[in-house]
């Protein structure tokens, strides 16, 4: 990397199939323009080449003009640090996140990677798939509290590997009234594919769509000191890889919903 001769203070857009994480902030380092950035198949080692480490020790502290980051892991180890976690992204609009996020280590990585995000207020856009079975549901809502200006949210977990982390009891119990610290509050499309405990649990995904499309207007929730109320929900797509069952009830509510307006699939693979 450091052997390339390009005008990187004028860079505005990159996109590298195989790199290093020292790499990743070298880049980071030297383009400060840059808009949209994809990073695929990161290699959490560190590089061996001299030129490389010098220049490591740049520092960034802020990306002023990044709205697009696309970042793909194929492994994470259990020493490693995420090299921008102290980084501001104010710009930033759409992030799209794929890793192998299993175990304790890498779910820390995880959460250190999304803790900026936190702050960036014009992120919209949000996909995140998980190449592993996780360790603890709890920290897919830590990663989401870490996103409240997201509109549009796709989760993905690969069949056979991942557990069912968006459809329990207590992930769900966040994103509507009367919980004081709502998740997600400016969300209004939702697309999740992946296991789903969709049958137990189907009651309270019930009254998170009938919060989130008729009654948010009635309460205002607190995100970072700020007053809100909840947006109305447009579209929600679940694709489970398991069999569920419906009642009746609950079926002739979301039957409602769709009559009404709300853009609503619920299937399974078969």
């Amino acid at each position: 990397m450091a052997d390339i001769l390009a005008p990187w203070h004028q860079l505005r857009e990159l996109s590298i199939d195989s790199c290093t994480m020292d790499e990743v902030r070298l880049i980071f380092s030297n383009a400060p323009q840059i808009i949209r950035c994809t990073f695929k198949e990161i290699d959490p080692e560190m590089s061996e080449d001299p030129l490389d480490i010098e220049l490591f020790h740049q520092q960034v502290s802020v990306l002023e003009h990044l709205e697009y980051f696309e970042l793909k892991f194929y492994a994470v180890y259990s020493e490693v640090s995420w090299i921008l976690e102290q980084v501001k992204f104010p710009s930033l609009r759409e992030v799209s996140l794929t890793g192998p996020f299993g175990s304790t280590p890498e779910e820390a990585f995880l959460l250190q990677i999304v803790k900026p995000f936190r702050s960036s207020k014009p992120l919209e856009i949000f996909t995140f798939c998980n190449t592993k079975k996780p360790s603890d549901n709890r920290v897919l809502t830590q990663v989401l509290e870490n996103i409240p200006s997201v509109k549009e949210l796709s989760l993905d977990f690969c069949e056979g590997s991942s557990g069912d982390e968006f459809f329990s009891e207590e992930l769900l119990q966040r994103l509507y009234s009367p919980h004081a610290d709502i998740l997600l509050p400016n969300l209004q499309y939702f697309t999740y594919c992946g296991s789903a405990s969709l049958t137990e649990h189907m009651h309270l995904f019930r009254d998170v769509l009938v919060y989130r499309f008729r009654l948010r207007d009635l309460q205002l929730v607190e995100v970072d000191s700020e007053q809100r109320t909840v947006s109305q929900i447009q579209s929600v797509d679940v694709m489970s890889f398991s069999h569920f069952v419906i009642s009746p009830d609950i079926q002739e509510e979301l039957d409602t919903l769709r009559r009404d307006g709300l853009v609503l699939s619920i299937t399974h693979y078969t």
